[in-house]
Order: C-alpha cells, then sequence, then structure tokens
C-alpha cells in the first residue's frame, strides 16, 4: 500500500478475504439503513448489489474522460444529505478511466467539504499508472477514508486476500463487523501473499502482468483506433467500448454470443435504469492467447456496425 503512498500501522488495518468482502464489511459498518453513497454513473456491479442488500440508496454522480464531476458531486450534496462515496480512482470498474492528479485534489476537496466517508477501492494502483508514482485519495483524507488494496486481479484469482487501511475514527467499526460477520480469511492465502512480497516475487509477477496487460491494450487500440485514449489506464485488464444501439443489454449480449464473443453491457453497471452512452465492457485477460484475443477483438469490430 505505501506504493500508493497509503501510510498507516498495524492497529489501523485489516486483512480480509478479497476486496469484495472488505467493501461489504465497510459498508454494514460505517453506514445505516437509509444513508445515501455517491458513485459514478456506472460502476462496480459488485457495490450496487451490496448497497442495495443493505437498503443503501446509491447516487448517481455524472463525470467525464477524468472521473467523477467534483462540481456535480458539490451540488448534489448541497442539495441533499449523502454520507459517503464510493470512488475506484486509479482504475474505474468498468470504465478503466483513470482519474489525474488533478480531479483526484479536485474531489478530495469536496469530500472533505462534506465530511463524506470515502470508500476507496485501489483496483490498479499496486501496477502504476505508467506516468509515475500513484497517489491515493487516502493519502489527501486519512481520516475519512477507507482503503482497499486487494491482490486477486493483480497477483492471482485463486487468492482472495486484501488489505485495508483505515483511520481511528473507524477503527472500532470496522473490526466490529469484520468480527461479527464471521468470514475467516484463509491464513495460507495471507502467508502466500506476505511471501509474495518480501521475496519480491510479487513484485515480478506485477512486472509480468502490466507487461502482458501493455500488449492488449495496445492490440485493443489498434482494432480500434478511435478508442485510444489517454484517460484509459495503460495495463487495464478491460476496456469499454461505446455502442449506438438502445436494443436492450441481454439482447446485445446473446447476439454476440452466438457469435462467440461474451461481453458485458454497460446495464450491468448503471446506477439509474436508461443511462445515457450505453457501451460494452470488453475483458482483455480472458481469451487465453494473444491469438484468441485478436480474434475476438476483430469480430467484435465487425459487429460494430450492428449495434
Amino acid at each position: 500500500m505505501e506504493q500508493m503512498d497509503v501510510r498507516t500501522d498495524c492497529n489501523h488495518t485489516a486483512i480480509f478475504s478479497g476486496a469484495q468482502n472488505a467493501l461489504t464489511v465497510a459498508l454494514v459498518s460505517l453506514f445505516r439503513l437509509g444513508d445515501r453513497i455517491a458513485a459514478d454513473e456506472f460502476t462496480y456491479a459488485n457495490f450496487i448489489e451490496a448497497a442495495k442488500l443493505f437498503h443503501l440508496q446509491i447516487i448517481p454522480i455524472p463525470g467525464d474522460a477524468q472521473g467523477m464531476d467534483p462540481e456535480a458531486l458539490d451540488k448534489q450534496c448541497s442539495r441533499e444529505k449523502i454520507s459517503g462515496i464510493f470512488l475506484m480512482p486509479s482504475c474505474s470498474n468498468p470504465t478503466a478511466l483513470s482519474m489525474s492528479e488533478n480531479r483526484k485534489k479536485a474531489l478530495a476537496q469536496i469530500i472533505q467539504k462534506h465530511r463524506l466517508i470515502l470508500l476507496e477501492d485501489d483496483l490498479m494502483g499496486t501496477l502504476g499508472s505508467g506516468k509515475g508514482p500513484v497517489r491515493s485519495l487516502f493519502s489527501m483524507l486519512p481520516d475519512q477514508t477507507f482503503f482497499i488494496c486487494g491482490s486477486t486481479k493483480n497477483l492471482c484469482t485463486g487468492i482472495r486476500i486484501a488489505f485495508a487501511a483505515f483511520p481511528e475514527a473507524f477503527r472500532k467499526r470496522i473490526l466490529h463487523g469484520l468480527y461479527s460477520m464471521n468470514i475467516k480469511s484463509s491464513s495460507l492465502d495471507a502467508e502466500i501473499i506476505t511471501e509474495l512480497i518480501l521475496s519480491g516475487k510479487a513484485s515480478a509477477i506485477l512486472e509480468k502482468k502490466k507487461s502482458l496487460a501493455l500488449k492488449a491494450n495496445q492490440l485493443f487500440n489498434q482494432i480500434f483506433p478511435e478508442m485510444n485514449d489517454s484517460s484509459a489506464h495503460p495495463y487495464a485488464f478491460f476496456r469499454s467500448l461505446p455502442i449506438a444501439s438502445r436494443e436492450s443489454g441481454a439482447r446485445i449480449e446473446q447476439t454476440l454470443a452466438e457469435k462467440g464473443i461474451l461481453v458485458q453491457h454497460s446495464d450491468h453497471f448503471a446506477v439509474r435504469k436508461n443511462p445515457r452512452h450505453p457501451f460494452l465492457r470488453v475483458s482483455l485477460s480472458s481469451a487465453g492467447s494473444f491469438a484468441k484475443l485478436r480474434e475476438g477483438l476483430s469480430i467484435l469490430a465487425d459487429c460494430r456496425e450492428i449495434f
């Protein structure tokens, strides 16, 4: 976590069974029934579902190529009582957008102004940005942020361990929630991750994944040159592809599945119904080989006329 400028100690750090487990504990521990949480218009699908289970309201905030719009957040917080905010600043899922440092600072000012509880899910911070050091929002708002650093996607999908950092104000509630939910993190998985980090092998794995992800993104940009956008994370494991069709997401997914292409429509990630600017979330890491990825992306490019 120090790579993202997250400075803390063992009393304000906890181990969870993956990032989803950490997020669930944070939602049930830090918020109350009916609380409102601001989020991007398109955001992590499991966050949406978890918030619904705990009867929390998600307030969609519009944004641009840099991420959430600070002015829009400020206006919404002035109109109604909002208790928290969920952000994935290093690489937003599903859009793959990466926030600039200036946008992070602008949002941090609004979050501090309205005293929001920030849930920061750092999906790609350990892979870096390709543009220098990555600074977390936690480093700007250490007294308001619950920071999640997962290892599943970046190191190994079979090892479900995530680390979370939190301020003293959250400590009692987070630990109570962690113990009360009785979801035991695997001691073996935690030990494996620890040994990978201390031995330096974790860094070697990350470098290899960065190389493969960069190649996959370059291939995506080659086949979809109009999407060669600097706002997308250079090492993202997925990309978003805008579509013009207003046909149902399920129907589009079915049509592409019949051609051997599995994608996710933006409906899965939309906070509100019938959102603007629909798109497809395209995985770059599940094809099995670059040859198959190229073939799949080429078929998808040929289908764009349909959508």
